[in-house]
């Protein structure tokens, strides 16, 4: 049950955890260098901390876990990331809903790969490229693309220069504003 787990997080109870987190990355001075991805792809239903059923403590609990890292080291960034065209939860919840503030949140972004929908969809769907950036901007908020790639799947678009060529482009359309991006190269426990 998401309700009690996130509960358990915004009670305090795990206070000890993050802490510890934020501790290390602090004892190694490089706190202003980390950016922490808390809750990766939380607006889709693969993971037990998708907030699209439970927004209010989704919320809750990221909020109190930045509270407590940033409390021990100060310097480091939160990014708040979700998956491209994952969008509604069973309540109807909007992807956008789970957005916990920008007083916790440094960085916007986006899982994307190019399974299953046209690069049409995935720039201009409920919870695509399009939705995330205009979320970023009118939350003054720098975008990164911290996992994206071509699908070999059997649900992928196999090697697609065009994806490529088409993200290349969308990346460079807001210079200075995408922090960073990381392209997924890799079978190793991913459909990619």
């Amino acid at each position: 049950d998401t309700t009690e787990n996130f509960s358990v997080i915004s009670s305090g109870k795990r206070d000890s955890y993050f802490r510890s987190f934020a501790n290390q990355v602090k004892s190694m001075g490089i706190a202003n260098k980390v950016i922490v991805r808390l809750a990766c792809e939380a607006n889709g239903n693969w993971y037990k901390w998708s907030y699209l059923n439970n927004p209010s403590g989704f919320k809750a609990a990221f909020r109190r876990a930045v509270q407590v890292m940033r409390a021990a080291a100060p310097g480091l960034r939160i990014e708040f990331n979700i998956s491209n065209l994952a969008s509604r939860g069973t309540n109807g919840a909007k992807w956008t809903e789970g957005y916990p503030g920008n007083d916790v949140v440094d960085v916007i972004s986006m899982d994307i790969y190019d399974h299953w929908n046209s690069w049409v969809k995935m720039k201009n769907g409920d919870a695509g490229l399009a939705e995330m950036r205009n979320f970023a901007i009118a939350h003054n908020k720098p975008e990164a693309y911290s996992e994206w790639s071509c699908s070999t799947t059997s649900h992928g678009h196999g090697d697609n220069p065009t994806f490529i060529s088409n993200m290349a482009k969308w990346m460079d359309a807001r210079p200075g504003k995408v922090l960073y991006q990381a392209y997924w190269n890799t079978k190793d426990g991913a459909n990619a």
